[in-house]
């Protein structure tokens, strides 16, 4: 037998081969030209192949990019100190049950608050709640639902749980996630989008801290009757319910916080400013803002400014957005532009009007809070994180722009429409 005779024999043997599982899987049959043929029962055979393969790559969607959901509220021993002006923190801990020393990432796609909408007369309202995420915890406080603990140190001098009793936060600094005031509605970020805790890249923390401020004076704000976001009837503790996954994939995007703040005397100055640098690795977008004064505050606003290519020439400003802090305070949109990144090298400034006067015995500080939320490319930030020696790195996915005075340096070149804009003249 020739070569060509055997290698032909060789193909008629695998072709009658594929015939027979063909016919055996889907009931097919071939024509005596050799063509593949589909009667009514191999149609119906192969439909039923594809919808059990959609399925089962449904099945593994779903169990890998799953919803899942968890609460963190004050214990309810914490409720006999709601007290006006009282900063109470509860705690939970994303270590592994099963190994202590690992920690569970997850990432965060959705905030919503559990909040009493009508408190009894024995219950003061919740002013606002901050989450937060922790490398290390205050000595000696509990998680999981139990221990709380006075966290008023580092804010009001006035609180009523300030002095030797009160501690941190966090034992090191926090980094924010989330804050509520004012009867704001459940906040979800955009689609592929997810703000991670516990993830090493980034800052890697092993606890979830919730605080809760208590109003004080005249710093009780409205509750707004549409509010629907309130907890089962009976439970009146208040907290947040938390949206997250497991895992995300490179597909999703990361999100982080930038937070301007700045500390405002109480006198007769209606116009405050603070501005920083931004100094991250990476350019950010930024999709929403969220604005928190106390009684005084009117608008704040938010903008980008970008050094010019020439010495001589002026800084570009650029609004990132504006809300008034009366409303509820929630994360709003971000101004509709496809120019909105900000890179490395700007400057994030931030302008609040106010009445000016005085803010209440209860809050001799009125204060100025801009909270920008952003996201970069998981891709791009990965690239960031192993650096040239093979070293694991972290992206910073918290930037504070912290002043107690105006940013003149900044602001005494901003343009009239700048000055017309955010502050209402």
């Amino acid at each position: 037998m020739s070569v060509k005779d055997s290698s032909m024999e060789r193909t008629n043997i695998e072709v009658s081969k594929m015939k027979s599982i063909c016919r055996r899987l889907f009931c097919m049959r071939f024509s005596s030209s050799g063509r593949l043929q589909f009667n009514r029962i191999s149609l119906l055979a192969l439909v039923a192949y594809l919808l059990l393969v959609q399925l089962l790559l449904a099945h593994l969607w779903r169990s890998t990019y799953k919803i899942h959901s968890m609460e963190i509220r004050l214990p309810q021993a914490a409720l006999s100190s709601q007290t006006p002006g009282a900063y109470l923190c509860t705690a939970v801990s994303l270590r592994d049950p099963r190994n202590a020393s690992a920690i569970r990432p997850i990432y965060i796609v959705e905030f919503e608050p559990l909040v009493p909408p009508n408190p009894t007369n024995s219950e003061i309202h919740v002013h606002h709640m901050l989450l937060a995420e922790c490398n290390e915890l205050p000595e000696g406080v509990g998680v999981n639902g139990h221990g709380w603990w006075n966290c008023g140190l580092g804010h009001h001098k006035d609180s009523a749980v300030s002095g030797n009793s009160s501690k941190e936060m966090c034992s090191v600094r926090q980094r924010y996630l989330f804050a509520y005031s004012n009867s704001a509605e459940a906040f979800q970020l955009p689609r592929k989008v997810a703000m991670p805790v516990g993830d090493s890249r980034f800052y890697g923390g092993a606890h979830l801290v919730l605080q809760v401020h208590y109003s004080s004076g005249n710093q009780r704000l409205h509750v707004h009757p549409n509010q629907h976001h309130s907890p089962a009837v009976g439970d009146r503790r208040p907290g947040l319910r938390l949206r997250y996954l497991n895992e995300t994939g490179n597909h999703y995007r990361v999100a982080g916080v930038h937070l301007s703040s700045t500390s405002i005397r109480p006198d007769v100055r209606s116009r405050h400013t603070t501005g920083c640098e931004y100094t991250g690795e990476l350019p950010i977008r930024p999709f929403g803002l969220r604005v928190h004064t106390h009684s005084l505050g009117r608008l704040v606003s938010v903008y980008r400014v970008r050094r010019p290519r020439l010495p001589q020439d002026p800084m570009v400003w650029h609004l990132i957005g504006q809300a008034d802090p009366r409303q509820p305070q929630a994360y709003y949109a971000a101004n509709a532009s496809s120019d909105l990144t900000v890179k490395p090298g700007d400057l994030i400034a931030t302008a609040c009007a106010t009445t000016g006067g005085r803010g209440g015995r209860s809050a001799p500080v009125e204060t100025c809070n801009a909270w920008l939320i952003f996201w970069f490319e998981q891709l791009d930030a990965l690239s960031k994180v192993t650096g040239p020696d093979g070293h694991e790195g972290k992206v910073d996915l918290q930037q504070d722009c912290i002043s107690s005075g105006s940013a003149l340096s900044l602001w005494s070149d901003a343009p009239k429409w700048v000055e017309k804009q955010a502050f209402l003249v």
